[in-house]
């Protein structure tokens, strides 16, 4: 959207600069600028383009090449960046310089400037815009604000190859757009922003100081894109039935969805009738019919979630006095299937039912705790903190949910400690006395959920209602779960108790902190004393100074008691790997070895609950002080009480029924700790809290078999406590043909993996094998040293070859290396657990699959430990029966990464001998649905392959 003269000229951008480099890594102390690129932007036109590209003194990674197309014979007749650099700066010519990613770009110029030049850094801060930062501030709904994701939405030209002048010229249009987004805010947005800023040295401040100037004068710019955020209510006023009997869904109804040329046919594009979708439809209408229990192993490419929705629709519809609770183990399946498929069905209805998409209630926006941010900026929030607070502001105006989670722009795992002064902290919440309260995001979606038909949830919040006795969801009887065989996980951690240093770092800085400024509650409460009570020297004012040093005090005993846990722990840890976890059997065992520390740490507790309550009676006693404050003060002794319990918990002679462990992560020269505590077995809880309860309930999942049987999975989850008549148990086979589709082959030729010679060996081979085939390969682990040393041994080669190598922990987060994974088909991606499952690449991005190890759980985990333990007492085969049984069902996880849709096709090769030499071995092979074929030869696995894909 074009703006006119005058408003370029009243925003002094009449003329700017946009700027990108690329460069050889991402490290500025050690990698160089490869390319420079440089547009003049006037009146909104490009007018001039500067491009050069450079002759680095350091190699150019193939990863780079890949990326850029730029190789190492393009560069050899190219001139060094020191001696382009007069011309490059002379084209910036005192201009705004906008760039995307600022503090990279700007990094790397002023690390080479130095090597260079003597002469003053040609570029100001005052002069420097950031499009990531305006993007994250104006365009919060963005999945990600990658330059190309917010130049297709700024309809920008798409960009090819990422070369310098190409991103600056996107960058530099980029800018000019969102130019349209900040006029189309209103006053009192920009001038929030503006307070947000105050403070700042830096061009952003001083271009929102302009935007306010031209708002004061002209009364704001033209009306820019507005966008109105994800819904997460479907619906209006529940319908209820004229009677109770529930009414049963017709097969018809099932087969008018599924049939050829039937209604999923003429909404999906791409649907394609599959049997075992709707056989299991069919079972899933009928245990709603017959008030039973369906566990049900749904194969890849059957179409789960549409085998249970359609039958749930059709449930609610003929029965709107009825209930369905639907919960799933990850938050992006969750959202998939309120966005998509329900909202689908629900159009399809009619509109005929209520839907609720329900999260716990840490993920909301509190409006009061908002409001009380911004009212005390100065005295609760450091500037860097301010800032962060930027890409809230146009969210918190246009969003339907509150859901922090639909806004990329806040970065939530970043910036989590000061979303947990903004969320709904359950004991910060004032519930229906707040004045917010009629508006309130998570009073609004929590409300509509218990008179909702369908409410969708992830399994945390299913097992802390279920804790919570239904408080949050109100009554249900039926239940739906997918991903099902993270229950009993998802339980264990629901139900069990965690003591972490940041929950008393926390309340430290709620309560009051001094740097280069004092901010906090206390501050707070010391400005209502002198203003409103002009009590400067009274008991209240003792109190509050008293707080101050226990708040000092709570966060240096809490340290010290940290790093005596971390020291006692790392002897048992010496020489190991850096993230280990020691099993606490009886708490005389750790804590007896610093009992200075615990104690001093209880003592501060017990004393700042003490403080704390005699403050809030003195603010109750003289009607004094605002209710914020009053309320905040509340909040924070709640915490300190919880704090105590859990510590007191930790800190018992013996734990009973409990494991408990402390984690020690090292991050450089640094150790934390953290203590753990759960539920030893999960299944008598689930049996009387939730299965007991229930009348219908179905549990899906593509792995939930053990040998063909379902026996270990509910006597994991205590289903096998219902009455076995109401429980009906399937296997929906997958419509993938995996004999034409999918080879599995057994490296019998490599060392067990109990020989000291296992890694070495795997890393000789993976870097002769994935140099021979050079197709998209993941390579599975069960060990994070194992992957870090692999990795060690292979990239010189691998890279040697051009072939681009991911891997986790090391070349970026896991959304990241899975985009550059599907964009690069000759890639390698290397992963530990998290990529055992939930990873979904079809196509030939995937063609190979590496399962280096079996995947056993660690014996010595302390979870594991005890459960074997216990498993072993009762039947005497702890290992057959419990560490045998969870990894066949983590290997069909890993397994089925491979084939995702009809059209795939691949092999999964096992380095793990023990699949064939061991007893145990043939439980894992008939679990997986194709013929194994043992290689005892390199050559022969090389041989089977090429002709396979051949």
């Amino acid at each position: 959207m074009g703006l006119d003269r005058g408003t370029y000229k009243a925003l002094s951008v009449e003329t700017f600069v946009a700027l990108d480099f690329e460069t050889t890594g991402l490290d500025f102390r050690e990698d160089e600028i490869l390319e420079v690129g440089i547009v003049r932007v006037e009146m909104g036109k490009v007018s001039e383009r500067y491009s050069q590209l450079l002759r680095p003194s350091v190699p150019i990674p193939p990863v780079v090449t890949r990326l850029t197309g730029i190789r190492e014979e393009d560069c050899l007749d190219q001139p060094s960046w020191g001696e382009t650099l007069p011309e490059a700066a002379a084209f910036l010519d005192d201009n705004w310089v906008v760039l995307h990613n600022a503090s990279f770009d700007l990094n790397f110029f002023r690390a080479s400037w130095r090597r260079w030049r003597t002469d003053p850094f040609p570029v100001s801060d005052e002069k420097v815009l950031d499009t990531l930062e305006l993007s994250r501030l104006l365009l919060p709904w963005l999945p990600n604000h990658r330059l190309e994701t917010v130049a297709e939405y700024c309809r920008v030209s798409p960009l090819p190859h990422h070369r310098a002048v190409v991103d600056a010229e996107a960058t530099g249009l980029v800018f000019r757009e969102l130019l349209s987004d900040i006029l189309g805010l209103d006053l009192r947005t920009v001038r929030l922003i503006n307070r947000i800023l105050n403070g700042a040295s830096d061009g952003l401040r001083l271009f929102f100081e302009k935007v306010g100037t031209f708002f004061e004068e002209y009364g704001g710019g033209k009306a820019g894109r507005r966008r109105q955020g994800p819904r997460n209510i479907l619906g209006g006023q529940r319908k209820r039935s004229g009677d109770d009997e529930a009414r049963k869904p017709h097969s018809m109804d099932i087969e008018a969805f599924f049939e050829p040329g039937g209604i999923l046919s003429d909404v999906l594009p791409d649907y394609e009738p599959r049997i075992p979708q709707k056989e299991m439809a069919r079972w899933v209408a009928r245990v709603f019919d017959r008030e039973a229990f369906l566990v049900a192993e749904a194969g890849t490419g059957v179409g789960k979630s549409l085998a249970y929705l359609v039958p749930v629709v059709l449930w609610v519809t003929q029965n709107p006095s009825c209930k369905v609770v639907i919960s799933t183990q990850t938050k992006t399946l969750q959202n998939q299937l309120f966005t998509k498929e329900l909202s689908m069905l629900w159009e399809l209805s009619d509109k005929s039912f209520l839907a609720v998409l329900l999260k716990g209630r840490t993920n909301y926006l509190c409006l009061r705790r908002w409001e009380n941010v911004l009212l005390g900026l100065e005295e609760r929030l450091l500037p860097d903190e301010r800032r962060m607070l930027l890409p809230l502001v146009v969210w918190v105006i246009e969003t339907q949910t509150g859901d922090i989670d639909e806004n990329a722009g806040f970065r939530l795992e970043e910036n989590f400690g000061l979303w947990s002064q903004l969320n709904c902290e359950p004991d910060d919440c004032m519930g229906s006395g707040c004045e917010h309260e009629p508006v309130c995001f998570l009073q609004r979606v929590r409300k509509t959920s218990r008179a909702a038909n369908v409410v969708i949830v992830n399994h945390s919040l299913l097992f802390t209602d279920v804790v919570a006795d239904s408080s949050v969801m109100g009554n249900y009887d039926t239940l739906v779960v997918d991903e099902a065989h993270q229950v009993e996980k998802a339980a264990s951690q629901c139900l069990g108790r965690f003591l972490h240093p940041w929950m008393f770092r926390d309340v430290s800085r709620r309560l009051y902190q001094s740097t280069s400024k004092e901010v906090g509650v206390l501050v707070s409460v010391q400005n209502i004393l002198v203003r409103v009570l002009k009590d400067e020297e009274g008991e209240a004012q003792r109190i509050v100074d008293r707080l101050k040093r226990l708040s000092d005090e709570l966060w240096e005993c809490a340290r010290q008691f940290f790093e005596a846990l971390a020291a006692v722990v790392s002897v048992w840890f010496s020489g190991q790997e850096s993230f280990q976890r020691f099993r606490v059997r009886e708490s005389e065992v750790l804590f007896g070895m610093f009992p200075a520390e615990a104690e001093g740490l209880v003592d501060v507790l017990e004393r700042l609950d003490a403080a704390l309550c005699r403050l809030l009676d003195f603010f109750i006693d003289s009607e004094a002080g605002s209710g914020q404050v009053k309320q905040e003060l509340a909040s924070i002794l709640d915490r300190v009480k919880v704090l105590r319990e859990i510590l007191a918990h930790f800190m018992r002679t013996e734990y009973d029924e409990d494991v408990v462990w402390c984690e020690i992560v090292r991050r450089k020269a640094e150790s934390e700790v953290r203590l753990y505590s759960v539920p030893l077995d999960v299944s008598p809880l689930l049996s009387d809290m939730l299965f007991g309860r229930l009348k219908r309930c179905v549990l899906t999942s593509a792995t939930l078999t053990v040998g063909g049987r379902f026996d270990y999975i509910l006597n994991r989850w205590g289903v096998d406590r219902v009455e076995p008549e109401r429980v009906v148990t399937r296997v929906f086979g997958s419509p993938f043909d995996f004999r034409e589709q999918a080879l599995l082959l057994v490296a019998d030729f490599l060392p067990s993996p109990k020989e000291e010679t296992f890694t070495r060996d795997v890393a000789a081979f993976l870097e002769r094998f994935l140099t021979v085939h050079l197709r998209g390969t993941m390579v599975l682990f069960t060990s994070h040293a194992m992957l870090r040393e692999v990795d060690r041994r292979i990239r010189p080669t691998l890279e040697g070859r051009g072939i681009c190598l991911l891997v986790q922990g090391v070349d970026g987060p896991r959304s990241t290396l899975l985009r550059h994974f599907q964009e690069d088909e000759q890639s390698v991606l290397l992963g530990t657990s998290s990529f055992w499952e939930g990873v979904d690449v079809p196509g030939s991005s995937l063609e190979l699959l590496v399962m280096t190890r079996i995947p056993f759980d660690v014996p010595t985990e302390p979870l594991v430990e005890a459960r074997t333990e216990r498993v072993q007492q009762e039947t005497g085969a702890g290992f057959l029966n419990y560490a045998v049984p969870e990894a066949i069902v983590r290997f069909r996880q890993g397994f089925g990464r491979l084939i995702r849709s009809g059209h795939d096709r691949g092999a999964v090769v096992l380095l793990d001998k023990r699949v064939v030499r061991a007893g145990y071995g043939p439980l894992f092979l008939e679990s997986v649905p194709v013929q194994m074929r043992v290689c005892e030869g390199e050559e022969v696995l090389m041989d089977v392959l090429e002709g396979w894909f051949a």
